[in-house]
């Protein structure tokens, strides 16, 4: 993006390719991005993360995820219900 188009990639940019990856069944890459990105991770980057890990049920990665959620949304109970239907499902 900064060579082709003089763009400096957002926190937006770098959640939306991580729900890409994640939505690809990458998840590994996805979380790899996630915690490497130049950002602090948003509640939405790790949201997106936990979505994937449900749908790849991948509980470990995906319990990992919601805690990392719910450090950034303390009274948010979406972390929570995400982990407990991807434990659900298992």
């Amino acid at each position: 993006m900064i060579a082709d188009y003089s763009l400096e990639p957002s926190m937006d940019h770098f959640s939306a390719m991580a729900d890409a990856l994640g939505r690809a069944g990458r998840i590994k890459d996805a979380e790899e991005l996630v915690k490497s990105m130049p950002y602090l991770p948003s509640a939405s980057s790790w949201g997106a993360l936990v979505g994937s890990c449900r749908t790849s049920s991948d509980v470990d990665r995906g319990a990992q995820a919601a805690k990392a959620m719910a450090e950034i949304l303390p009274r948010d109970s979406a972390p929570y219900v995400a982990l407990s239907g991807m434990c659900a499902e298992v």
